[in-house]
Parts: structure tokens; sequence; C-alpha cells
């Protein structure tokens, strides 16, 4: 396993000049002065909102750079077409983004239950609630959509499961080089780690993006996936997803899933088309001898 460990903090300081003589004087409008000033520091208000905005656009940029800087040593996109680092940002790094948001929208929806329920803890609502979830990103690739959803949602744990180590060790590299304490990278396959204690139904979020079919996804996630946890998987339009969704009934059944709902976005032109995402519900717990090996998958495919 690769493990992030790199911090940058930035505390927001800055110096006010003062007379010693008049302290007395301009004290209680120094405190207003500071007041005001650190309201535009604390999370939640606008500029800081704007702050964090752009941030997330640099590093998503910065993203996208790196694949293009590292592509020819270790093909993480097609180079047939010799992509530019915009290239990779429009096909591939915005393609994740309504996933993020898809996410987003299901933990916000976790985070009022709780407070209805339980109260508020008093803290950042959106620190708190994505440091109490963790996401599971199988066939990252170059982070396609871990790295992505990890930018975006950067209190969120996310852990990405990659069978290249030169893509582990790209993963690794790009999340060090953007300071994430939160990131775990595991070599290893999908239907080999389902089987890890420490891993088996232990995530609120899994994802998958171009990895395989919907009942072959079913079967490789949904063991990973906590009970009242989702699987989240992109899918191409509607009604290629609708069937895929037909032919992952049995997958579904066995392992204790249900389509919750089928989210259709918007269409990106003739380069991505229309895309969807399949968000699966985890019912019940999955029978222990899922996920079979890639091999066994293949030949007898879960058809009911």
């Amino acid at each position: 396993r690769g493990h992030v460990s790199e911090t940058r903090e930035d505390d927001g300081g800055g110096l006010i000049y003062y007379d010693k003589s008049t302290m007395g004087i301009i004290r209680p409008f120094l405190r207003v002065v500071a007041f005001v000033f650190l309201a535009g520091k604390l999370p939640g208000t606008t500029e800081a909102k704007r702050f964090a905005t752009a941030e997330k656009e640099a590093k998503l940029d910065r993203l996208s750079e790196l694949i293009w800087f590292v592509n020819d040593n270790i093909n993480i996109v097609s180079r047939s077409s010799d992509p530019t680092p915009e290239d990779i940002r429009f096909q591939h790094v915005d393609d994740c983004i309504p996933l993020h948001h898809a996410i987003r929208r299901h933990l916000d929806e976790k985070k009022s239950l709780r407070i209805s329920r339980h109260g508020s803890t008093g803290r950042s609502p959106e620190k708190d609630d994505e440091e109490e979830h963790s996401l599971l990103d199988i066939g990252s690739g170059g982070g396609f959509p871990g790295l992505v959803i990890q930018i975006m949602q950067p209190n969120l744990k996310v852990t990405m499961i990659e069978a290249t180590r030169k893509k582990c060790d790209f993963l690794v590299a790009a999340s060090q080089s953007m300071g994430f304490t939160r990131t775990e990278v595991i070599w290893g396959r999908a239907e080999t780690m389902a089987h890890d204690e420490k891993l088996r139904e232990s995530f609120t979020v899994v994802t998958a993006r171009a990895v395989a079919d919907l009942r072959t996804l079913v079967e490789l996630c949904l063991p990973f996936v906590q009970v009242g946890g989702r699987m989240y998987a992109m899918k191409g339009p509607r009604h290629k997803a609708d069937e895929e969704i037909h032919g992952a009934g049995e997958a579904l059944r066995l392992l204790g899933g249900e389509v919750c709902e089928v989210q259709e976005l918007e269409d990106r032109g003739p380069l991505i088309g229309k895309r969807t995402i399949v968000i699966v519900r985890k019912v019940r717990s999955s029978p222990r001898k899922y996920p079979r090996l890639h091999t066994i998958m293949k030949q007898d495919p879960l058809i009911g």
C-alpha cells in the first residue's frame, strides 16, 4: 500500500500596524476590524468558498497536466489522438465532476438525517460529514474518478485500488504533489482485495468508471460497500444503461443490491456523448464467496 502523508497548511495570517500611544482608544475598533478580517477567512464565507473553488480548479488542471506529462510511459489515457492537457481535462477529468455532485448529494442527505436524529456536532458541516465517510474507487487508472473526487472533497477518505503498479506509483505521486493526507492507494485486484477483512463492507461509497459491464461491477464492488451505502457506476446513454441493469438483475439479487436511481447527464457533444450514473443501494450483506476470480466471472456470469 502507498500512503500519502504530506500536509500543507495556510493560516491566512496578516499584520496590523498601530500607534502604542493610542491603543486605549483604538483597541475596540481593532477588535471589530479583526472580527471582519477573520470572518472572511472562516470556512463557509463567500471569500473562503471562492478561494476553495479556485484552488480546486487549479488542482484539476494540475492533474490533467501530470497525466499528459507521464502518458507516453504509463498510457493512462489513449494516445491515439495525441491528447493535450486540455483534452484530458475535458474528456476525462470533467467527465467525473457529475459523479462528485451525485455523491455529495447522497452525503448531504445522510448528514441531514443524522442532524435530525442527533443534532449538529458544532463543526463545519461539510468537513464533519466528509470525515465520517469513506470512498473506494476501483480501477482508478489515472485517478478517474478517485483523485477528481478527492480534489473536490478533500476531507473525504479516498482509497483507490489499481492493478497496474506504474499507475499506482502515479496516483501516490500525484496525491502527494497536491498535499492530500486522506488518500490511500492499493496495488492489487479488486476481486482479491474484497476478501480482506479490513476492506470488506467498510466503505460508504464505491465508484467505478470504464471498468466493466454492470453485472461484473456489481460482483466486484458491492462486497466493499457497507449495508446502506451506495455503488456509483458511470455508464453510457440511458438505453445502454437500462440494458446493463436488466442483465445485472441476478447479480444484484445475489450480492444484496438494488438500483435506486439512474441519473442522466447532459450531452457533452459527439466526443463524449450522453452519459448516465447508475446508483445501487446496498440493502443486505454480500455472501462471502463473492467476488469470484476474474476468470470464473467470465466463464460463469451471474445470469438468472
